[in-house]
């Protein structure tokens, strides 16, 4: 029985060739840098996007102390500021 102190005793039990390990390691590495990728990537959700777009900005709910970026194309005079604040046109 597999104890958990000896691995090769477990692949030996389903005489697994050396070779046939090396492959099982490998895809086991593939497999979890799969799921740690897929995993960072559903965290990190909307933190991904570099800047927004003035029709991003009217879409989302973004709260003042939340810094970002603006860009893409702006129309000349679409964006005003008001004091603190901008205003989109």
């Amino acid at each position: 029985m597999f104890n958990g102190k000896n691995p090769s005793l477990f692949l030996k039990m389903f005489h697994v060739k050396h070779k046939h390990q090396r492959l099982l390691l490998i895809l086991g590495a593939l497999v979890g840098l799969g799921v740690a990728a897929t995993l960072m990537l559903i965290a990190f959700k909307d933190n991904l996007v570099f800047f927004y777009t003035p029709l991003d900005l009217s879409h989302k709910k973004i709260s003042p102390e939340q810094r970002i970026r603006v860009g893409g194309l702006v129309e000349h005079h679409s964006l005003v500021q008001q004091g603190e604040t901008v205003v989109l046109k």
